[in-house]
């Protein structure tokens, strides 16, 4: 009898372990925190444009149209919910570019999340379609401040001066293992303004001479 009475208790022994470790409250999301990153977040969105068209220009003086579409947003308000009642939200926007000249695609997604729900990141990418397609996807995250894969590497450039025109805050990209010449090395992302420039391998570089 004494074995079985020592096996029971041992069981009701880890039940109990078990089920106070199922019971124990998770860590309460930090509001304050990530509200302050979704401010941070939502001030890289680029403002609401219908297909505007920028001017860019290459070294050789050579123009060409930059298409920006509509921008599309997505904000899912309750995404998280902890054990103390509180809720976070989930926040998406994208835009798209295209030119007119260069078979050239940017696109960039900037997304927010809780921690550990995907977090605070802006995803940039392009595809170039001439001889050889080419497509590059980097990301970069918010709140850590650095690369989130090993794509590319990314600079926060302060009062960048481009063409006579300041811009508050710009996150320079540097895609990696680009050797194909016509291949993308480098884009320039600005708060508000989106993309204001951008050079191939070949050190021609593309940039924005009208701003709106």
């Amino acid at each position: 009898m004494k074995p079985i009475i020592l096996f029971l208790k041992s069981t009701f022994f880890v039940c109990l372990v078990f089920l106070a470790s199922a019971c124990k409250k998770e860590q309460c999301l930090d509001l304050v925190l990530l509200d302050s990153m979704r401010a941070e977040l939502q001030s890289w969105y680029v403002a609401d444009t219908i297909h505007r068209n920028f001017v860019i220009t290459d070294r050789n003086g050579i123009h060409q149209t930059l298409y920006a579409d509509k921008p599309y947003r997505n904000i899912l308000e309750k995404h998280v919910e902890d054990d103390c009642g509180n809720y976070f939200g989930n926040y998406n926007f994208s835009i798209q570019y295209n030119t007119s000249v260069s078979p050239i695609h940017l696109m960039v997604d900037i997304r927010g999340a809780a921690l550990d729900y995907g977090g605070f990141n802006i995803e940039v990418s392009y595809t170039r379609t001439w001889e050889t397609t080419i497509t590059k996807k980097a990301s970069y995250d918010l709140y850590k401040k650095e690369s989130i894969d090993d794509q590319a590497s990314f600079k926060i450039l302060l009062d960048f001066v481009q063409n006579g025109f300041i811009y508050d805050e710009v996150l320079e990209i540097t895609f990696l293992n680009t050797s194909y010449p016509t291949a993308i090395e480098k884009v320039w992302f600005a708060k508000r303004s989106g993309i204001i420039r951008f050079d191939d391998h070949q050190g021609n570089s593309f940039m924005r001479t009208n701003v709106e």
